[in-house]
């Protein structure tokens, strides 16, 4: 994300975005051009590693706890130490920064390999997947000073807790400063055209098929409801026979039903968050499709259930509606005839 004079405090107050780091490597002004000597290409992590989707993946040392500390990529790690990337830590590298002169950093961390959707989180800041990485409280400091840019703009990293915080937000606020003259330019190697294409895609044909499948599910419940009622209205006839009242002995079989459906229902989304989550697992690892196949929409879940027993239960009660208006004698008359 570039912008034109100091824009920290505008993408703080953004709504969702979780983290701003100024960039090094798209910030340092450009005398710096003509100095060899100077690092021009860093990359920067959040000093906090809850903003960081892949500080579980660091496998030896830990994640950021001082200003002059790096991690190495697991790449990196294999160029320096062979085999023994656990060598590496404690150890330092110098580099001359900005300003600052030369610096000896600490190698505090090595990242595990990474697969395919975690090198994707890096290549969508702008990063490569073979560097060493540095953190925010070292480019903090170049926040206020009026000095550092490079060609008259800054570059931020923008963290999100989500893909869908992401889109949100690039949905929102991209159209309003891509115009010419505006002073932030919202761009984000992450929202693939191509991916999101798909997805949409995807969507369009599964939402429909899953109404359809819901509606399918409801008629198939409803035909089984009404013939057990056929063939089981004798017992009714029987309660009502025995004195109880009708309606409490219609009431209680609405209940069992419904409660048995709704154990049905959660049986169903217990057995398919199982299956989706192992089938995330699967593609994490293999990375099969580019994108996460399944992810859950509370919402829309919560929405569905109540779709099903609502209209499981407006089924019941016209399936009902014969033993309602007819007697307990009617009843087993008409269950003797069947």
């Amino acid at each position: 994300m570039s912008g034109e004079g100091t824009d920290y405090d505008t993408l703080c107050g953004m709504e969702k975005v979780k983290k701003v780091v100024l960039s090094y490597a798209g910030s340092t002004p450009d005398a710096t051009q003509s100095l060899p000597d100077y690092e021009l290409s860093l990359y920067v992590l959040p000093f906090e590693r809850e903003y960081f989707n892949l500080a579980d993946k660091v496998r030896y040392g830990s994640y950021f706890t001082e200003e002059a500390q790096v991690l190495l990529s697991f790449e990196e790690a294999e160029k320096l130490s062979p085999g023994n990337h656990g060598a590496l830590i404690g150890s330092t590298i110098s580099k001359n920064i900005y300003s600052l002169g030369r610096m000896n950093f600490e190698i505090v961390g090595v990242l595990d390999r990474l697969n395919e959707f975690e090198k994707k989180y890096l290549l969508s800041l702008g990063m490569d997947t073979d560097s060493i990485y540095f953190n925010s409280r070292l480019t903090d400091r170049f926040i206020d000073p009026e000095d550092y840019y490079m060609q008259s703009q800054r570059d931020y990293y923008l963290f999100f807790d989500s893909f869908r915080d992401l889109s949100a937000f690039y949905k929102e606020y991209a159209g309003q400063f891509d115009e010419k003259g505006e002073s932030l330019l919202i761009s984000s190697r992450l929202y693939s055209g191509r991916v999101t294409s798909a997805v949409t895609t995807l969507s369009i044909l599964l939402i429909p098929l899953s109404v359809f499948i819901a509606l399918f599910t409801v008629v198939f419940y409803a035909t089984l409801l009404k013939t057990e009622i056929t063939y089981n209205n004798r017992f009714i006839a029987v309660f009502e026979y025995s004195g109880y009242s009708k309606r409490r002995v219609l009431a209680s079989f609405t209940a069992i039903h419904m409660l048995r459906l709704i154990l049905s229902l959660l049986i169903s989304l217990a057995i398919a968050l199982l299956f989706t989550e192992t089938v995330n697992m699967i593609n994490r690892k293999l990375v099969l499709i580019e994108f996460r196949p399944f992810t859950l929409n509370y919402l829309l879940m919560a929405a569905f259930l109540l779709f099903v027993v609502l209209l499981s239960w407006l089924c019941i009660a016209v399936s009902l509606r014969r033993v309602r208006i007819s007697s307990w004698y009617d009843n087993l008359k008409l269950r003797l005839a069947i």
